[in-house]
């Protein structure tokens, strides 16, 4: 694998901070959830702030845990995975959100990703284009424990990630329904593409942020109120699924 050209200042200027990360980082889309989710931690502090960036520390069960930002798309989720793997996180879990392709997923379900269709621009520059983006198995393992744990209901499913928001068609919904994906969104075979290439652990819990092919707005009351517990609520399974997959591997 070819070295990389830039200094360890470009690493800190894209998180914000020097140093390490933790072993495990839970990684999320958008600032205002990692700030949200941070709340679930205790003594939370911002470890950095960088460009579309931020990152919070604290402890879950006496362990510490680092919940960053990477910002919307594969791009900005590609930059912020090689900045902790460069700092040393050795597994990250993706906590974000998703729209359903399915009749049978509504807002406010948490899902377990257990694939991404690679249909971004970056994955194919980090694998052979027939090379599978999927979750590690003890991430996932740990997902399902820790929500079977706090009795959170959840389904398995894999994601659509593609780049193109406004080019979604009821006819990619339809394609990608029929062959039975679960949710869309912008991240995760991005998030995979680069863990795999980097040598490190990722997983992926997702709460369904808008219903198929976008019938109701995020303007509807009812549906931000179940996406916001939702997004407590998968943050809850993800920061408890940090702290088993730490017990369990010791050493990360």
């Amino acid at each position: 694998m070819s070295k990389s050209i830039y200094p360890d200042e470009v690493y800190n200027f894209w998180v914000g901070f020097k140093g390490k990360a933790t072993d495990v980082v839970l990684l999320t889309a958008d600032k205002l959830h990692a700030e949200k989710i941070s709340k679930l931690l205790d003594s939370p502090r911002i470890a950095g702030e960088g460009r579309g960036s931020v990152s919070y520390i604290g402890t879950y069960k006496d362990t510490k845990i680092m919940i960053t930002s990477s910002s919307i798309g594969t791009a900005t989720t590609a930059i912020i995975v090689e900045c902790l793997a460069k700092k040393g996180a050795k597994a990250i879990i993706r906590v974000g959100m998703a729209g359903s392709l399915r009749e049978d997923i509504d807002v406010g379900d948490i899902l377990i990703i257990s694939g991404a269709i690679r249909d971004d621009g970056i994955s194919g520059k980090y694998l052979d284009p027939r090379f599978p983006t999927i979750p590690d198995f003890d991430i996932t393992e740990s997902l399902v424990l820790a929500a079977r744990m706090l009795n959170v209901p959840y389904k398995m499913g894999v994601v659509w990630t593609h780049d193109a928001f406004f080019l979604e068609s009821i006819e990619d919904f339809n394609y990608w329904s029929n062959l039975g994906v679960s949710c869309v969104d912008m991240e995760t075979a991005g998030l995979f593409a680069v863990s795999q290439r980097r040598s490190i652990k990722s997983g992926a819990i997702l709460a369904i942020s808008e219903p198929r092919l976008r019938k109701k707005r995020l303007g509807d009351v009812r549906l931000v109120e179940k996406l916001e517990k939702s997004i407590m609520t998968e943050g809850e399974v993800a920061l408890e699924a940090a702290y088993l997959l730490i017990k369990k591997l010791k050493v990360v």
